[in-house]
C-alpha cells in the first residue's frame, strides 16, 4: 500500500488483520501498516503438547527407533518390513512372527511404565533406561 510519509509516497506492506502464531504457541494479529510477520510465523495454531504428552511421544519415538535398529541388525529394512512377513507362509515367517511378538511385549511393557509413571508409582525413565528395561529380542534358530 502506498502511504504519504514525510512528503514522499512510500510503498509499505499491508498485513493488517493477519493472524499468525509463533512456534511457542503465542497468537498475534498485525494491526499496523508496515509490519511484516516474522520469519518463523506459522499460519495455523501449533499443537503444543503438555509436558507429559511430549515425554510420552518422545519415548515412543525412542522405542520405534530401537525396534527399527533391532530389525535392521537382522537385515530387515525396518520393523514393519519384518512384521509383514509373519502373516503368510514364507522362509522368514518364524523370524518375523518372533519379532512381532517381541514388539508386542515391548509395547506392553512401555505402556505399563507409562501407566506407573502417571500414577507416580515410578519415575519416568530416561530413554536409555527404558531401552535397557525392554524385553530382549530372541531370534529363532
Amino acid at each position: 500500500m502506498d502511504i504519504y510519509i514525510n512528503g514522499v509516497w512510500t510503498l509499505v506492506p499491508d498485513h493488517r488483520g493477519t493472524i499468525y502464531w509463533l512456534p511457542d504457541g503465542s497468537r498475534h494479529k498485525i494491526t499496523d501498516l508496515g509490519i511484516e510477520p516474522p520469519i518463523e510465523t506459522l499460519t495455523e495454531e501449533p499443537v503444543i503438547l503438555p509436558p507429559e504428552a511430549e515425554t510420552i511421544a518422545a519415548m515412543e519415538r525412542v522405542i520405534e527407533s530401537y525396534m527399527d535398529a533391532i530389525a535392521q541388525g537382522r537385515r530387515w529394512d525396518n520393523r514393519w518390513t519384518c512384521v509383514a512377513r509373519s502373516g503368510y507362509p514364507n522362509a522368514w515367517q518364524s523370524e518375523a512372527a518372533a519379532y512381532g511378538q517381541w514388539m508386542d511385549a515391548c509395547w506392553a511393557y512401555a505402556f505399563q511404565v507409562q501407566t506407573d509413571a502417571q500414577a507416580s508409582n515410578r519415575t519416568v525413565p530416561t530413554a536409555e533406561e527404558l531401552i535397557a528395561e525392554l524385553p530382549t529380542m530372541v531370534w529363532p534358530d
